[in-house]
């Protein structure tokens, strides 16, 4: 598991955007963002939910709702969005530091 690896849910209605270092192994967890369809989420807030795109299809990483997910539920990523990296990176000082 890696930084930005982009995995899907087992519902498959959505995917988990992977945010925790490479350099920290915790307790077999990864801090893991939601990432939903536009269309879910109605009240998009620019800079703190980063707009990603899926197989040509646009969806939104839910910074506010990450949480430390096992390792053992996640499936394997389809992709890595590290190109986007410094527009999480920004989104997390948004919501943890207000800027």
């Amino acid at each position: 598991m890696s930084k930005f690896d982009l995995h899907p849910t087992r519902n498959a209605t959505g995917y988990l955007l992977d945010l925790q270092t490479d350099l920290l192994a915790v307790q077999r967890t990864r801090m893991m963002a939601p990432v939903m369809s536009v269309s879910d989420v109605p009240q998009r807030t620019t800079g703190l939910h980063p707009l990603i795109d899926v197989d040509g299809a646009p969806y939104v990483v839910v910074t506010h709702l990450m949480a430390a997910v096992p390792q053992s539920v996640l499936l394997p990523p389809v992709a890595n969005l590290s190109a986007q990296a410094d527009e999480f990176t920004r989104a997390l000082d948004l919501l943890f530091q207000g800027y």
